[in-house]
């Protein structure tokens, strides 16, 4: 069943070349001319699958590109997006050559514990680099962090406030120092 998935999968990525013209932008600011097409060979949950994809390079990088990896979010890597997330997880539940017999138990793909490894690694890198990216960016400014959703019930909030010891009044001078720190309280709920 799984081989004929794989056959399935591999008509499926034959469909689109990635042919996107004789020139791409290559990420740079410089053009990268069309090549040749090239192979690639991707595990995925249903095992190795082998696609054509139009290969470009950019002569002022002297780096070669494949428009169609990117897409297929497969760029720089030899696992599918859904076969990493498998191995990401049973890399983080264990010992490597442990998360390797786990993904060849429970989905029939054998992996060596390096190779399990390298890619968990390279996974938590990227997502390190992410969360960097983003933190700087709402550190600066440019963006602003949506709320959770969905939004909570309740939000709590700690008020730091001078307390003013009024005689047999004490609830009255908690109220009159919260609302100097905050404003008006309302007793609606």
């Amino acid at each position: 069943m799984l081989q004929a998935g794989c056959g399935m999968l591999e008509k499926l990525l034959a469909a689109d070349s990635g042919y996107r013209g004789p020139r791409v932008p290559c990420g740079q600011g410089h053009e990268a001319e069309f090549v040749s097409y090239r192979d690639k060979v991707i595990d995925t949950v249903l095992g190795p699958v082998t696609f054509t994809r139009a290969w470009y390079h950019c002569a002022a990088c002297r780096h070669g590109l494949a428009p169609r990896d990117a897409e297929l979010e497969v760029a720089g890597a030899s696992l599918s997006p859904g076969l990493g997330a498998m191995n990401d997880r049973a890399a983080a539940a264990g010992p490597f050559a442990g998360a390797a017999g786990l993904l060849e138990d429970l989905a029939g793909v054998r992996l060596t514990a390096k190779r399990v490894e390298r890619a968990a690694e390279a996974s938590g890198a990227a997502q390190a680099a992410a969360v960097r990216e983003r933190s700087g960016l709402v550190t600066s400014r440019k963006v602003v962090p949506l709320p959770p959703s969905p939004v909570p019930d309740k939000l709590y909030a700690v008020i730091y406030a001078a307390w003013v010891v009024m005689p047999n009044r004490p609830a009255l001078a908690r109220v009159c120092a919260a609302e100097r720190a905050c404003g008006p309280l309302s007793s609606s709920a």
